[in-house]
């Protein structure tokens, strides 16, 4: 680990998360946020964005909505394999 061993490894982490949260402030100013890591999160924000939904019209919004948050009930308490055998898009 070098001659500093621990230390080095605490400095680096130090220099490592001072990065991850500067990069968070630029883009946080910038109003530039990441993508949802998850359908519910993506079916959360989509409930935020009146923008969005109000474009999409309230029956074509709710039925989206609906859709997604089925599709979590669903597939979010199994495995991978589950997901990928009883997914919609099958040939």
């Amino acid at each position: 680990m070098g001659r500093g061993g621990k230390l080095d490894l605490v400095k680096r982490s130090a220099s490592t998360l001072t990065q991850y949260v500067c990069r968070k402030k630029r883009l946080w100013h910038r109003d530039i946020n990441r993508l949802p890591v998850s359908i519910l999160e993506a079916t959360e924000k989509l409930e935020r964005d009146t923008v969005l939904t109000d474009t999409m019209g309230t029956m074509l919004a709710d039925s989206c909505l609906a859709i997604r948050q089925a599709d979590w009930k669903i597939f979010s308490g199994e495995s991978y394999e589950f997901e990928i055998r009883n997914h919609s898009y099958k040939d």
